[in-house]
């Protein structure tokens, strides 16, 4: 392959990575980008832009000035479908995909919420979750004077609460340390998380 051949080839594998960044390179509304490091190389090559579809995700409601969002009670029933459930999830501020999919990242949200509102630890959308749910509201901050990007746990309901810019962003799982004795291999101690 001589080099004009081979700056072609660059340029066309160039073009074909970025055709999704097209509106980064000024790509016009007719949907095609224009390679100019082909033309420097005497041919110019005119590729279609491809695009995804959307994310079925959708934005959590905004947050007002005092950090936590404003959700209106909703109808249990109103939530017997995955996304309606994983939607109401997200806008609580739950680590969750609003997809539709009653997964492992569906469970794991739910699990968080059942942890921080005192529900049997299912991962499950039981009658006692979603008639929490359709009223839930999010929790106020355990230090509500903390920085305006922080993490807090709660290591008594076992949650962590993600705060960005003075506003909670997510709400996940953990465990931590239980205080209980344990073995490992021979090896004994107590499970304890430093403070």
């Amino acid at each position: 392959m001589n080099r004009s051949a081979r700056w072609t080839a660059l340029a066309l594998v160039t073009v074909l990575l970025l055709t999704g960044c097209g509106s980064f390179l000024g790509a016009s509304d007719d949907n095609y980008i224009s390679d100019e490091a082909a033309a420097a190389g005497g041919s110019t090559t005119t590729l279609p832009v491809t695009t995804s579809p959307p994310s079925p995700t959708t934005v959590p409601p905004p947050v007002p000035s005092g950090g936590q969002p404003a959700l209106a009670a909703v109808s249990p029933a109103s939530l017997a479908s995955p996304q309606a459930l994983e939607q109401r999830l997200a806008d609580l501020r739950f680590d969750v995909t609003v997809d539709g999919k009653m997964d492992d990242n569906t469970k794991q949200a739910l699990i968080a919420f059942q942890k921080l509102n005192g529900l049997p630890r299912t991962g499950q959308p039981t009658p006692d979750v979603t008639n929490a749910l359709a009223t839930a509201k999010a929790p106020d901050a355990l230090k509500p004077d903390g920085g305006a990007t922080r993490v807090e746990i709660d290591l008594g309901r076992q949650v962590l609460f993600l705060y960005t810019n003075g506003a909670l962003t997510k709400i996940l799982p953990v465990s931590t340390g239980t205080g209980k004795r344990y073995c490992d291999e021979g090896k004994c101690g107590t499970a304890t998380t430093p403070r």
